[in-house]
């Protein structure tokens, strides 16, 4: 399996997979060139990595950025803080993992569901995360794994942010363990 993984702020989260299913993505892009948040070093370990601007190029320029994709099986988005376009989504076999328990609450679709879900605490039973196959529809394909813990963990902000680290790491595992 050939695995690349795309990355928009730190790429902790796919190091923290790549220790635990022993191995680093075949290739790394990502649009975090200022390195804000910082870069987890571990990134290095990946065989390829590619640093360059997204959201300054023209739709054409993205749809071709992608076109290095061809020869993955595999395709992982970790807080990739961008689009994909539908002619993208439709080409490659691309999963995105989403730190909101849509299957439960599907009003956690979209940006910073972690936010919203301390927000609205009290209302959740339950706090997680899932992967989902990407679609043109933002947080809209297939769920292929999911996993939650109660929402009493969660007894600030700091702490829904990890647990939601917690279950989104479980998640990733279970996806490597039976999906690929």
């Amino acid at each position: 399996m050939k695995w690349a993984a795309l990355y928009s702020q730190s790429g902790s989260e796919i190091c923290n997979i790549s220790e635990q299913i022993g191995r680093y993505p075949d290739l790394v892009i990502s649009d975090n060139v200022l390195g804000l948040p910082r870069t987890d070093s571990r990134i290095g370990n990946s065989k390829k990595a590619i640093f360059g601007q997204y959201k300054t190029l023209t739709k054409s320029q993205k749809e071709s950025y992608h076109d290095v994709l061809d020869d993955y099986d595999v395709i992982t988005l970790h807080g990739w803080l961008n689009i994909v376009p539908k002619s993208v989504c439709s080409k490659y076999e691309i999963y995105n993992g989403h730190p909101g328990l849509i299957t439960v609450y599907p009003e956690l679709k979209g940006k910073d569901p972690q936010v919203r879900t301390w927000d609205n605490i009290a209302t959740y039973m339950y706090v997680g995360s899932v992967i989902h196959r990407v679609v043109p529809e933002v947080d809209g394909g297939e769920i292929i794994e999911s996993k939650r813990v109660l929402s009493t963990q969660c007894t600030s902000l700091d702490d829904t942010y990890s647990e939601l680290r917690k279950t989104s790491l479980d998640s990733w595992l279970s996806f490597f363990k039976n999906k690929v």
